[in-house]
């Protein structure tokens, strides 16, 4: 049976991709993060979507690429399809149940949101639809087999990693899975039966392996939008190694980010953005061709040359930021932009450093000027909201390192005055709002 077969083939894949993360785990030991798991489930997906394409075109299924749009993926479990398959066949629970020889209420439970019948039941449903419409019950049987197996393995999914996540892969995998059906109907047209089943039992046995299975990939690139997931269908399974491990140093920056944060005691640095910011371990996540072209060229640069493109954009970001010093919440960009730098300060040689100090006492200054700024502004001066910005930017002010050199002009002396007035105007907020609590007993 095809079910079986592909059954068995998702088994010797998962198998292998098994194996595959065993070495990975001997050459860089890590523990599995939603990151990574999202990295590699990308890349199962994409690869299960050419074979999955190469059964549905055995199977003589013709379909459109879908449209690139959300799935929610409780609609395509095997109860949902059941119950669509029932009634596109115009066959009732009630002569379902009378033909299986059980009641009503066991067939609701069948066709309820969460249930998977057994596979015998599969195969039994199938049969009476046939019986009923004049249609093969194996290829009914194969599909409903198809849709139970995904069901098991998108509700563990679902369970692991979150709804959210799940749909995003459902959908590309129906998505990547249209594109490659009609990639493969358009290979094998003009071979007759026998030679088109054997020449679709190549991508459905070794996927991407062949030449049909990499032309579905060719087909799934042009096609996809996302430059997220046109990252997973570049990478051949023969690279999923080298992809994951950029994706695992992406992840070892993200923990060695948030160990400086809770550090140094940043409070705006974002993470992500900074892990992003002209790294070349963007490739992780999108296609060298999905950059802008002088961002590209950066990715092959030595550190040196990546610094100084850091230094340059960084300042050109404060400039940018300062021309719009009066717009509401810009003194938080600043505070990331100041805590950015901090950062690159600790990676950074020591004629680079004067660069850097500059950018981000330049940042931590007007930072603080414009929330203050906005602090004296705001008329409804709400002491709970502003004691906690205020807070916020004074623990970051209070670590960070000012330090006296001559290159630097006044502006020690200028962060340093910020200093002091931050954190005397969050001692002011901290003793109201204190005084507040104890005048509003339960506050």
């Amino acid at each position: 049976m095809a079910a079986e077969a592909i059954s068995l083939i998702v088994h010797a894949h998962a198998s292998w991709w098994d194996g595959l993360c065993s070495q990975l785990e001997e050459a860089i030991p890590t523990e599995p993060t939603e990151f990574i798991n999202s990295v590699a489930l990308r890349l199962v997906v994409v690869e299960l979507a050419v074979r999955f394409g190469a059964l549905l075109a055995s199977w003589g299924v013709k379909l459109e690429p879908m449209e690139q749009e959300k799935v929610d993926t409780e609609k395509v479990l095997l109860p949902v399809l059941l119950r669509e398959v029932l009634q596109h066949f115009k066959v009732t629970r009630a002569a379902l149940a009378k033909e299986l020889d059980v009641s009503k209420e066991a067939v609701d439970q069948w066709l309820a949101t969460d249930a998977v019948v057994r596979v015998a039941l599969v195969d039994d449903i199938a049969e009476v639809i046939a019986e009923k419409t004049g249609g093969d019950w194996t290829r009914l049987s194969a599909f409903l087999r198809a849709a139970r197996l995904l069901t098991l393995v998108f509700k563990a999914l679902r369970d692991r990693v979150g709804k959210e996540t799940s749909d995003e892969l459902v959908g590309a995998l129906l998505r990547l899975t249209q594109v490659a059906l009609v990639s493969f109907h358009e290979q094998v047209d003009g071979l007759d039966g026998q030679r088109r089943v054997m020449a679709l039992g190549e991508p459905l046995s070794l996927g991407s392996a062949l030449e049909m299975g990499q032309r579905a990939r060719d087909a799934m690139l042009a096609r996809e939008q996302d430059d997220f997931w046109k990252g997973a269908i570049r990478a051949m399974p023969g690279d999923w190694k080298g992809h994951l491990a950029d994706a695992l140093i992406f992840e070892r920056r993200r923990c060695e980010l948030r160990n400086i944060r809770a550090q140094e005691g940043l409070q705006f640095l974002d993470i992500d953005g900074e892990q992003m910011h002209l790294s070349g371990l963007v490739r992780a996540l999108v296609p060298e061709d999905a950059l802008p072209p002088a961002l590209a060229r950066l990715l092959h640069e030595p550190p040196e040359v990546l610094n100084k493109a850091r230094l340059e954009l960084s300042t050109a970001i404060y400039f940018e930021l300062s021309s719009k010093k009066d717009e509401p919440g810009v003194w938080r960009k600043l505070m990331e932009l100041a805590e950015s730098c901090r950062v690159a300060l600790r990676e950074v040689n020591e004629e680079e450093r004067v660069g850097w100090t500059a950018v981000m006492l330049l940042s931590y200054t007007l930072g603080a000027v414009c929330l203050m700024k906005e602090f004296c502004a705001d008329e409804s001066s709400d002491v709970w909201v502003w004691w906690e910005r205020i807070g916020a930017v004074n623990q970051s002010l209070q670590s960070a390192p000012i330090v006296n050199d001559p290159r630097l002009l006044e502006l020690p002396s200028h962060a340093r005055g910020i200093q002091d007035s931050i954190r005397e105007t969050w001692e002011k907020l901290d003793r109201i709002r204190q005084a507040r609590a104890h005048a509003t007993p339960g506050a």
